[in-house]
């Protein structure tokens, strides 16, 4: 528990370090969203409780819609990257696991700065194992570039795994640039 609490402080940090001027104009649309929307709940709550529980509603739902679209549509259109895993091997006589991936932005702009996230997903002809596996991973480790990525430039990342003999898994990626 109590190193999933200082993952999630590193990510919220992460991002609040990280984040460009229309990353805060979509915070700021969502807020002033969800503050009219609630205005008009607690003005409608007057007049009929249903018809202010649905503004309420409607405003939460506008909250995480928009903040899960809004962030999709900053990530394709302005922080277009492509991430592939190059070559994967598991050494023969050590608990050591190298991972080789290639990082390339598409976008216009330069990134600088990227952190690459990668699972190891425990594979299972089950639905519920799959789900199962995929919110508790068998490991999950991230690298992260400070340098400065232009247009169309690829870069390598090298990951080296200690302490890892997985078997019969699924290796999942995630980049998030700035």
């Amino acid at each position: 528990m109590k190193q999933s609490i200082s993952e999630l402080k590193g990510h919220i940090f992460f991002y609040l370090e990280n984040l460009n001027s229309y990353d805060y104009i979509l915070l700021a649309c969502l807020l002033a969203g969800f503050l009219v929307l609630m205005i008009f709940a607690f003005w409608a709550l007057f007049r009929s409780q249903f018809l202010g529980a649905i503004f309420i509603l409607l405003a939460v739902a506008y909250l995480l819609c928009g903040g899960y679209f809004g962030y999709n549509y900053i990530e394709e259109n302005f922080r277009t990257r492509e991430l592939q895993i190059v070559n994967s091997k598991q050494l023969a006589y050590s608990d050591t696991f190298l991972l080789d991936l290639n990082l390339t932005n598409k976008s216009s702009k330069a990134f600088h700065i990227c952190r690459v996230n990668v699972e190891f997903i425990k594979n299972s002809k089950k639905q519920i194992n799959k789900i199962k596996n995929t919110i508790k991973p068998l490991k999950s480790v991230f690298a992260q570039t400070k340098g400065r990525i232009a247009p169309n430039q690829s870069v390598e990342l090298n990951m080296t795994i200690y302490n890892f003999r997985p078997q019969d898994y699924n290796i999942t990626t995630f980049s998030q640039c700035f």
